[in-house]
């Protein structure tokens, strides 16, 4: 291998350096606007949701896969920043306890044993999206389990965003009570205002069922996610 050679190939190497930081960044800087439109103007995020964008994303808009996984790392960002914070009793652990949850294992920086502690999440934005699909199915309206699938990460992701972080920095500096308000409230806006637009969003712009139907397909996903999330809130609670 001559000169040019390892020239060539070390141009290469520091150009896909320098296009994944750039990336990375691009996706950092994106996060603010998908989460706006996902809340405000879902059916703005309906040409991401078979995830077939090349590099993730359209502008500043990215797709299902990419905005779950960085939901995730938001969340662990969140469990990290406020690990120490607050006395034992209010974190939920008490002095000397080990702790093998996913919150023990952020405080660690443990990362894989934090991600693994965090595929529930996934396996549950996933029972979301077949959620979706049976739904329409049961009404005998149009859906695509790809889409579906899509929009399970999306509303997901969502609900993770709104509650999640306020649960874990709230346990570490407010009272029981404070707490426990402002989740009821958050919860409340999550699931009966912004959840139900985002079903009915995509179901009337990504499968183009009428208003009506889009609206009676919503109604049924609201009850099955209530369900399911009852089971998954006592999950999350023996993980974190």
């Amino acid at each position: 291998m001559d000169d040019d050679d390892l020239d060539l190939n070390e141009k290469n190497v520091v150009g896909s350096i320098d296009r994944s930081i750039v990336n990375f960044g691009l996706v950092i800087v994106a996060l603010v606007p998908t989460y706006f439109h996902l809340i405000f103007s879902p059916r703005k995020m309906v040409p991401l949701l078979r995830g077939e964008a090349i590099d993730g994303r359209q502008g500043l808009r990215l797709g299902p896969g990419i905005t779950f996984i960085f939901t995730i790392l938001v969340l662990l960002g969140v469990g990290f920043l406020f690990r120490n914070i607050g006395s034992p009793e209010l974190v939920g652990v008490e002095p000397g306890e080990d702790s093998s949850g996913m919150r023990s294992a952020v405080a660690e920086g443990n990362l894989w044993r934090s991600i693994v502690l965090s595929l529930p999440f996934y396996f549950m934005a996933l029972f979301f999206g077949v959620v979706v699909h049976v739904s329409h199915l049961v009404a005998q309206k149009h859906t695509d389990i790809a889409q579906a699938i899509g929009i399970g990460l999306y509303v997901f992701s969502t609900l993770v965003l709104l509650i999640v972080p306020f649960g874990i920095s709230l346990e570490t500096i407010a009272s029981e009570t404070v707490r426990t308000g402002v989740l009821l409230v958050v919860f409340l806006v999550g699931f009966f205002a912004v959840l139900p637009w985002q079903l009915f969003s995509f179901s009337r712009h990504a499968f183009q069922n009428s208003a009506p139907a889009a609206a009676a397909v919503t109604a049924l996903c609201l009850v099955l996610i209530f369900i399911a999330l009852i089971g998954f809130g006592v999950l999350v609670a023996v993980l974190m």
